[in-house]
């Protein structure tokens, strides 16, 4: 491989020459720092460039010091900044990059640990194009990811290559999900590459994927309905990262709204679990194991976790974990007993040894396991321990419940590299988090709901036929008034028949995230999803909208 030169300055990077698209006047201040965030149709490959770049592979090194650093804090509920300094950094790292018919695609797109003390990084495929006839430009999506969290915070970096010299970098950060830490920030990195042999492999298995997805439209294709999805009135605008709808055959979007305007890579937006990993995790995971080794639901975890080893475990059956149901509490009044949670300190401990030992002796017994539904984020990571250690056991010591069971599974719906890695306990046990700590693609949930569909449609009575309200004599238990249910991970919601012209009442299932982040599967066999950061999750108008385009009335 041979050394690609670093001898593009900063002035020529952005003179109109080579960086075209930008205004130098409004970019940079006099000593040629940025001074100022830009709308990100600048970052965008034009409408009128078709011609394709030179095909070729490239390693490249993304410094970690950041140059002419501009950052603007929104908000810091936590004071994080003041506590770690995190603004102003950017978590360095080493891609394998090749550029191909005005593509620009990372061989590795999953999460990135990196040596950081805060961020880690995801790298999605970006653009490349000709603006001149030897220089090529590259705009990749990239995103920021809180280290033991699932906060994601969504850039884009753009430089040019010119034959075998290549630019500094610079990037902009202006939008996230997340609902307690939100900042702009611009600067630029210094990058070196070599030439590389040419990654085709890499290169026909994106293809391939993106040949595998749902069509995407735009939501405004459903015409007056569009405005349903995604209501201001719901959940507003400036706190919405994305939204879509799902009809069976169709994926139909709108929103990657930031605050310097559309992002140019919406369809890489990385987004966030959260609590939708109890859904598409945690209760999928026991799903898929109950097929296997029928009446694992049943087990008890108190053979299976030594940490819930007290006497008040006894007769806690894996379900009831995942039902939030194992007669342990403090205040059955919700969030009240998953904000105890959090002051105590369990989602920020990064060992397993302090995760277990909270979750497992946190709250007194009150009551028969089964009887009531009180969330905790403990009881799902009690359950991924207890499936974990099973596992092993079934097998050997080297099992892992999330490579061994989830990730084959992905690997056959054509998920994205995101769902390649999930969050876990630093250290040697390296426990998933199982309630939260899984990231997506905008096609992956669709992905994700229809399968969920499938296999609760193949067995009603099954554990995910119950969980997506196909049997009729298993509703869940109560979470809120007799509106609210909660079933093996996923909430339902009864919507009073004659809302939506049926005889019967009506019961949506849906998975719900921190923050604002909701998965609605219509009894139609349509899907509705936003991801958000405005602690809002109203979503009646989409409900409202779906029952029209196609009824939810049983036959």
């Amino acid at each position: 491989m041979r050394k690609i030169t670093l001898i593009l300055p900063i002035l020529v990077f952005f003179t109109s020459s080579v960086f075209g698209e930008f205004n130098p006047d409004l970019a940079l201040s006099a000593d040629n720092s940025p001074k100022t965030y830009i709308n990100y149709k600048n970052y965008n490959k034009p409408r009128n460039n078709s011609e394709s770049v030179e095909s070729r592979t490239l390693q490249i090194e993304l410094g970690s010091s950041v140059l002419n650093a501009k950052t603007k804090l929104w908000n810091d509920f936590f004071k994080i900044d003041s506590r770690l300094n995190v603004l102003s950094s950017f978590p360095g790292t080493s891609i394998n990059l090749t550029l191909t018919e005005n593509l620009a695609i990372p061989e590795n797109r999953s999460i990135i640990r990196t040596m950081h003390h805060f961020w880690d990084l995801q790298i999605g495929v970006g653009k490349s194009w000709l603006i001149t006839e030897d220089i090529t430009r590259v705009s990749l999506p990239f995103t920021f990811i809180e280290k033991n969290a699932n906060c994601v915070h969504n850039g884009v970096l753009i430089f040019d290559i010119q034959l075998n010299e290549i630019s500094k970098g610079y990037f902009q950060i202006g939008g996230e999900t997340c609902l307690y830490f939100k900042y702009d920030f611009i600067g630029e990195i210094n990058i070196e590459a070599e030439n590389n042999d040419y990654n085709e492999k890499s290169v026909n298995e994106y293809k391939s994927w993106k040949t595998n997805q749902f069509p995407i439209k735009s939501i405004t294709s459903l015409g007056d309905s569009s405005k349903s999805f995604g209501a201001e009135k719901e959940v507003k605008p400036m706190f919405m990262s994305v939204y879509g709808y799902f009809d069976g055959e169709n994926h139909y979007r709108g929103g990657c709204s930031t605050r310097w305007g559309r992002y140019p890579h919406c369809s890489q937006m990385l987004l966030p679990s959260y609590s939708l990993a109890k859904s598409v995790y945690a209760s999928l995971a026991l799903d898929e194991l109950e097929k296997n080794y029928p009446g694992i639901s049943k087990a008890k975890v108190i053979d299976h976790v030594p940490e819930c080893s007290n006497k008040k475990w006894k007769g806690v059956t894996f379900e009831h974990a995942l039902d939030s149901a194992v007669g342990h509490y403090r205040n059955d009044k919700h969030p009240l007993d998953e904000a105890l949670i959090s002051e105590r300190g369990f989602f920020t401990s990064l060992t397993h040894a302090e995760k277990i030992k909270l979750a497992c002796g946190l709250f007194s017994k009150k009551d028969k396991p089964g009887k009531k539904f009180v969330y905790h984020s403990t009881d799902i990571y009690i359950l991924g321990t207890a499936l974990n250690n099973f596992i092993k056991s079934a097998n050997s010591p080297s099992s892992d419940l999330y490579e061994d069971i989830m990730k084959p599974l992905w690997g056959d719906l054509n998920l994205s590299h995101a769902l390649n890695e999930s969050q876990r306990t630093a250290d040697v046990i390296n426990q998933t988090f199982t309630a939260w700590g899984l990231f997506f693609l905008s096609t992956d949930i669709v992905s994700i709901g229809n399968y969920l569909r499938e296999i609760a449609e193949e067995n009603p009575e099954s554990l995910m036929g119950s969980s997506l309200q196909l049997n009729k004599k298993d509703r869940g238990l109560d979470a809120f008034s007799g509106i609210k249910f909660y079933n093996n991970g996923f909430w339902a919601r009864k919507l009073p028949g004659f809302q939506v012209g049926c005889k019967e009442d009506v019961f949506i299932p849906y998975m719900e995230g921190y923050g604002g982040i909701v998965v609605a599967l219509m009894p139609n066999g349509h899907l509705y999803y936003f991801f958000s950061d405005g602690d809002q999750f109203s979503w009646s108008k989409a409900a409202k909208a779906s029952s029209k385009i196609k009824s939810f009335c049983e036959s």
